[in-house]
């Protein structure tokens, strides 16, 4: 194919109909910045949890649900900043803004591996009275999801989890 006829498009001269409105995700850079934050406060809201998802239902509910923020602001942290990259692959600003947000993920990877190993160290009686919490109707999949890995790891406390769901 002969490439010498094609021309380079600059963005300024796409109309706007066919770019990114990523204003849907953030209306201003600093909003970006002001999630980004919000995820080392989501974090230390988990981390007082640890060691105490045994004690109630509410807080299995609670580190759940930070767990879901989390996901849901890294996602649009990350989609924010890669389009933006995209939009002007030379404007190494947004290819850091993608960088800080995968650093990030990352350490908080880290930060919350401990939820899942604790959830399934409760005892089977307490996840049965636990699972009849209102709160934790929500999570369904997530104990599908851990339901299998108990199996995966030849956990002997299978049978909660025919309960739980």
């Amino acid at each position: 194919m002969n490439y010498e006829n094609f021309a380079t498009i600059h963005r300024n001269d796409i109309p706007e109909e066919f770019k990114w409105d990523l204003s849907l995700i953030y209306k201003t850079e600093k909003a970006w910045e002001e999630d980004f934050k919000k995820l080392d406060e989501y974090i230390s809201e988990i981390q007082k949890l640890k060691g105490k998802l045994k004690n109630s239902p509410q807080n299995i509910a609670k580190v759940l649900d930070l767990e879901d923020n989390i996901s849901r602001i890294i996602e649009n942290l990350s989609a924010f900043a890669r389009h933006k990259s995209d939009e002007n692959s030379s404007n190494n600003k947004y290819l850091a803004m993608s960088g800080k947000i995968s650093t990030k993920a990352a350490e908080i990877d880290a930060k919350i591996s401990w939820i899942d190993p604790e959830i399934l160290e409760i005892d089977e009686e307490t996840l049965i009275k636990y699972s009849e919490n209102p709160e934790l109707k929500f999570y369904k999949r997530k104990k599908t999801y851990l339901k299998q890995e108990r199996r995966k790891n030849s956990w002997p406390r299978i049978r909660f989890f025919v309960k739980f769901i």
